[in-house]
């Protein structure tokens, strides 16, 4: 079942109105606070990074969003209009010196971490 799904033009607070305004509906379908967090985190991270490294702060490229829950999962998909993800997110934060922390915390709060091209998805069971 889709629960979300919108495009904006990428910028830092178009994302963080994106992420409000999903946020809002979600506690239609969840009251968990914890997964609530952990998902506005994902979000959060996986939208700045479209942002900043996808669309490297071009306004004139979009950035989305769009989350569905299957039978036992939500699943969280985000997309920019850059190159996509080139790089192994290494294991410890200790190493990620200028970038990369944002995607290793969405890959320890998530269940499986799916990179297609300029796509994330991001599966988290229920």
């Amino acid at each position: 079942m889709n629960i979300y799904e919108d495009c904006t033009c990428s910028s830092i607070f178009n994302a963080t109105h994106m992420t409000k305004d999903f946020i809002s509906k979600l506690t239609n379908y969840f009251d968990d606070e914890e997964l609530i967090y952990d998902i506005r985190l994902i979000i959060t991270e996986l939208l700045v990074n479209c942002v900043q490294h996808g669309n490297k702060n071009d306004l004139s490229k979009k950035i989305s969003l769009s989350a569905e829950i299957d039978d036992n999962k939500i699943i969280i998909k985000v997309k920019d209009e850059g190159e996509g993800v080139k790089q192994e997110i290494t294991a410890k934060v200790e190493e990620c010196k200028t970038c990369g922390r944002g995607l290793l915390i969405v890959k320890k709060l998530t269940d499986n971490l799916i990179f297609n091209k300029n796509e994330i998805v991001a599966e988290l069971y229920l």
